[in-house]
């Protein structure tokens, strides 16, 4: 009779001591996930002075001026 009470007994003690492990596992990473300190800084400057880069663009039958203009784009040859 001893032998069947401990062949029953231990899977069911091994599952729960199992079942205790992965909560405890799951609920502290829950814990770390909600309580994160996270900090961010944005920080925007206007440099009116930052030149960018010239964009050349070649095509065969050219642009509208007028278009271009509204677009405020210029025309440098």
């Amino acid at each position: 009779m001893m032998d069947f009470a401990k062949t029953k007994l231990f899977p069911a003690v091994l599952s729960a001591a199992l079942c205790a492990c992965f909560l405890s596992q799951v609920m502290d990473q829950v814990d770390k996930f909600l309580r994160r300190d996270s900090t961010m800084v944005v920080k925007f400057e206007d440099d009116a002075g930052l030149v960018f880069p010239t964009l050349t663009i070649c095509p065969e039958e050219g642009f509208d001026k007028e278009r271009m203009a509204g677009m405020n784009l210029s025309e440098d040859e």
